[in-house]
């Protein structure tokens, strides 16, 4: 392969990556604030309503890196 064929290889492949990145991150901070929503509804205060949500959600960091193994 030519090393130009390479360097662009590699560089749609970074462009592609930070995007679904970005679309992963977005996603994750759609549901988590979802979650936190509901709870507000069910009468908890912001703070308290934030932390559930957190805790029920799980770890977004093993979250996203397991969505990597996907691809």
């Amino acid at each position: 392969m030519p090393a130009w064929l390479k360097r662009l290889t590699l560089r749609v492949r970074a462009t592609i990556s930070g995007q679904r990145d970005r679309e992963l991150q977005h996603e994750l901070d759609l549901h988590l604030r979802l979650l936190e929503e509901e709870y507000l509804s069910h009468g908890l205060t912001a703070e308290d309503a934030r932390r559930q949500a957190r805790q029920d959600f799980g770890n977004p960091t093993l979250i996203r890196e397991s969505s990597h193994d996907l691809f």
